[in-house]
């Protein structure tokens, strides 16, 4: 069985050094009317949401829907007309539920963005060109000092029951690292750094050092209290591609997040591979690509290490077939193995997931935007949805449905939907038999009044129901309104400044936190800042 398991790793890696057709760099030609057309081109994220450009040519808007690329073969494009001159631009990708401005390291040249980092440049002029030793000295910038980029996230703010205290705990029937309605019911303060240094070699190729700080704070002590705070390192990776074996190809090693999707307004990762390994993306197969990874992750039993074994963990062989082309968007389909070797026990542990997401570059089809839907299968330790490590049980089994996406109903109104319904059959085994259905249904809506100033709302239903288990037909409503001041309409805009007041009601068989454990509804207020670079 093992020696299947390590062939089969060993041909899916060597079938990541199959060649891929290279992606096109920024260019301008001659336009319209006088005009330059340019075409803009990032590969950065193949598994971002969406990408905008935003530059000087459209205020520095984070999504003006004109400035929109497309994605075809895992590259996004955009060409449009603009005026003959000089402009700054990034590139603002959304993925993994947060929104960053990211610089074409394929431009032309590139200037100080004033936060210690650089804009890109395009020239738009076709006849303009560059005198070799500018092209020399660029060369030379981007392996010394432009390859290095700083990145993160905060929020920050206070939670405040109607009853003078503080919460200590968010108000919703489900554990926050599994998912929570995020407006206005944010208990803490909590700061990602990523810090990443790029080097080029004289042939093209590349390799980009990864690392991620994560710190988070449970209470308002401002001074050190081990108790209510954690720090870690979360991201420590390589990645690297252009290499003349493989030119096509990315490569990675280390501890990442691999691969990971969530919902925005919930923080629900319903992808979750955060593992240790190593794996080839971007490999061309026909009308699709793969991406394959070789990823492990530590069982909280397995912390000290075991006779014949050594520390326990999970092993995750997974593969994913992207950019399949379908009615109205793109699909991917994603396989994953995963086994875990218990020595004393004389008994392996397998299970599979199967994901199928749908994909499309508008709301469904009805407005501008993003929109995504989501079926997962999993059998035993692959019933635990999307994470590299399973702690359900042999004879388990799960299911989900998930469908959000974000809506530019106008230029008054943006909305983000979500509605998940996930079940588990056995979760703890024939033994200790236990189904469980879990259901989340809401939507946050943003309404601009002026170019700094709009009004959140935010709606969310949750239920939550086990058979011979502790819970049992939970429900809860909850309901955000969140005046905000930003620097720009965007949905995905940051910094936002936020004061909000929070109600939120439940059934008789849930519970809210203190001071309302025994009330069937419950106030919050607050101030809250969040922001992204």
């Amino acid at each position: 069985m093992k020696k299947r398991f390590s062939l089969f790793l060993t041909v899916a890696l060597m079938v990541a050094l199959v060649a891929l057709p290279a992606f096109a760099k920024t260019s301008v030609r001659p336009g319209e009317d006088g005009k330059v057309e340019v075409t803009f081109t990032y590969a950065g994220n193949p598994d971002a949401n969406a990408v905008y450009v935003a530059g000087e040519f459209n205020n520095w808007l984070p999504n003006f829907p004109t400035y929109k690329m497309k994605k075809e073969n895992g590259v996004w494009t955009l060409t449009t007309q603009l005026e003959k001159g000089k402009y700054q631009y990034k590139f603002t990708v959304y993925g993994g539920g947060m929104l960053q401005w990211i610089k074409d390291d394929q431009a032309a040249s590139f200037a100080a963005d004033g936060f210690g980092g650089q804009n890109s440049v395009v020239i738009a002029d076709p006849n303009a060109g560059l005198a070799s030793r500018v092209i020399a000295l660029e060369k030379q910038m981007a392996v010394t000092n432009i390859g290095f980029n700083y990145s993160g996230y905060a929020r920050a703010g206070v939670l405040l029951s109607g009853e003078g205290g503080a919460l200590d705990s968010h108000m919703g029937l489900f554990a926050d690292y599994y998912s929570r309605w995020r407006l206005g019911n944010e208990n803490d303060t909590y700061v990602e750094q990523t810090f990443s240094k790029k080097f080029t070699g004289d042939n093209g190729s590349w390799m980009k050092a990864n690392i991620l700080l994560a710190n988070k704070k449970l209470d308002y002590q401002t001074y050190g209290n081990d108790a209510g705070q954690k720090s870690t390192l979360r991201q420590a990776y390589v990645e690297g591609g252009g290499f003349d074996v493989a030119p096509d190809v990315n490569f990675w090693v280390g501890e990442r997040y691999y691969g990971r999707d969530d919902i925005h307004i919930t923080d629900n990762r319903w992808r979750e591979l955060d593992a240790f390994g190593a794996g080839a993306q971007g490999i061309k197969l026909g009308a699709t690509t793969l991406d394959a990874a070789f990823l492990v992750r530590g069982t909280d039993d397995g912390l000290n290490a075991q006779p014949d074994l050594g520390e326990k963990v999970q092993k995750n062989i997974d593969l994913r077939f992207k950019d399949i082309v379908v009615p109205g968007g793109n699909l991917e389909v994603e396989a994953r193995y995963a086994w875990q070797t218990d020595v004393p026990n004389g008994n392996d542990v397998t299970g599979y997931e199967l994901d199928f997401i749908y994909s499309r570059t508008d709301f469904y089809g009805f407005a501008d935007g993003f929109s995504k839907a989501i079926v997962q299968y999993g059998d035993s330790i692959g019933a635990d949805l999307g994470n590299a490590i399973g702690y359900t049980s042999e004879d388990a089994s799960a299911m989900s449905f998930i469908t959000y996406g974000l809506a530019n109903i106008n230029e008054n109104w943006d909305i983000m939907p979500q509605f998940i319904y996930e079940t588990y059959s056995d979760k703890y085994g024939v033994d200790n038999p236990e189904d469980e259905t879990r259901m989340m249904i809401g939507a946050r809506a943003v309404r601009y009044i002026t170019n700094n100033f709009s009004m959140q709302f935010e709606y969310g239903f949750e239920s939550y129901d086990q058979t011979n288990g502790w819970v049992e037909d939970q429900k809860l409503h909850k309901f955000t309104v969140a005046p905000t001041l930003k620097l720009s309409n965007s949905f995905w805009g940051r910094p936002e400044l936020r004061v909000f007041a929070t109600y939120a009601s439940v059934n008789d068989n849930a519970s809210l936190p203190e001071p309302y454990a025994d009330d069937d509804s419950g106030m919050a207020y607050g101030v809250q800042a969040e922001l992204w670079w």
